[in-house]
């Protein structure tokens, strides 16, 4: 087990190095120009584009839709994240549950949208695999769930999801 877990940490140790030297990069571009830089912003992007890269193969930067008019998953999540959060009139007081339908239409959108997001995503990785033109040598997350061939397409979007707006979330 162990020899596995170190296979798995060298086979990802690139896409770390890759990212952490576009980290070390970006902080001497700002430290040569003296302009200030938000360094919890920068250590998150770092993390998200490590975790992304490891669950779809892409950087969270290159999460758009094209369907959605050039919404990134980024937006998306922060958008639902804000809306979950609310608390729902209907809470407190149940008789008053009629005002949160404007909340709940805007969960069902949320919901729309992330599934046109994910579909894009599984058609994308279906069309690679077809011609055969996956341009990386290692499997991510999405590949090994899809290997497995026992899940619907919405269980595949569902563990999209969850493993998305987790790392993003956190």
């Amino acid at each position: 087990m162990c020899a596995c877990v170190l296979s798995k940490v060298h086979l990802f140790g690139s896409i770390i190095q890759e990212e952490v030297q576009i980290f070390i990069d970006n902080l001497t571009i700002h430290a040569h120009s003296g302009s200030p830089i938000n360094l919890t912003n920068v250590v998150m992007t770092t993390v998200e584009n490590i975790l992304c890269r490891l669950i779809i193969s892409k950087r969270a930067s290159e999460l758009v839709s094209h369907q959605l008019g050039g919404k990134s998953l980024h937006d998306l999540i922060f958008a639902t994240s804000s809306v979950i959060s609310r608390r729902l009139v209907s809470t407190w007081i149940p008789s008053l549950g009629f005002l949160d339908r404007k909340a709940i239409h805007l969960m069902d959108e949320m919901h729309e949208s992330f599934d046109i997001m994910l579909e894009e995503l599984l058609v994308e990785r279906e069309q690679q695999k077809q011609r055969n033109c996956i341009p990386r040598t290692q499997k991510d997350f999405l590949d090994t769930i899809m290997a497995t061939n026992c899940m619907t397409r919405e269980e595949l979007k569902n563990i999209l999801f969850v493993s998305l707006f987790i790392l993003f979330v956190d």
